[in-house]
């Protein structure tokens, strides 16, 4: 990018960017310089990667989490390690990945039935159920549950 592109893109970025920018960031350089409490690191340590694996990569996610994990307190018998970092991220990418996947029919469903009110056709019904529910138990008469 050259400097005058560098200087366009800033005229553009405004302060509710900014505000933006900062309140998605702020949770992991607040612990790359203040570090985690012994006792909190793996609830926090998986919440970060949950938080920001989608915004980047495994490789950029481990890096990102072995600098916390640097800043943080030891265990002397078992300090953190760059595996760890890396098994984590590794970890939320496929939870994240799971959990898209489950998603991604309802997402698909919603989004037809938004395209279908933008253009003022009319809305498929809904679902009878939701995707994995149980169904209901059938009550037979004279038979106790």
């Amino acid at each position: 990018m050259t400097p005058a592109e560098h200087q366009r893109w800033l005229e553009k970025f405004t302060q509710a960017d900014c505000d933006e920018l900062a309140d998605f960031t702020w949770p992991m350089v607040y612990f790359k310089i203040h570090g985690i409490p012994q006792g909190q690191q793996w609830s926090v340590l998986g919440w970060l990667a949950a938080r920001y694996i989608r915004l980047c990569g495994v490789e950029w996610l481990a890096d990102e989490l072995w600098s916390v994990m640097q800043a943080s307190p030891q265990d002397e018998r078992d300090p953190w390690r760059r595996s760890h970092a890396k098994d984590i991220a590794a970890r939320a990418e496929r939870f994240i990945d799971r959990a898209d996947a489950r998603n991604l029919p309802l997402m698909r469903a919603h989004g037809a039935a938004l395209h279908a009110w933008v253009l003022g056709q009319p809305v498929p019904p809904p679902l009878a159920r939701q995707p994995g529910a149980r169904p209901a138990r059938v009550r037979r008469p004279g038979v106790r549950a």
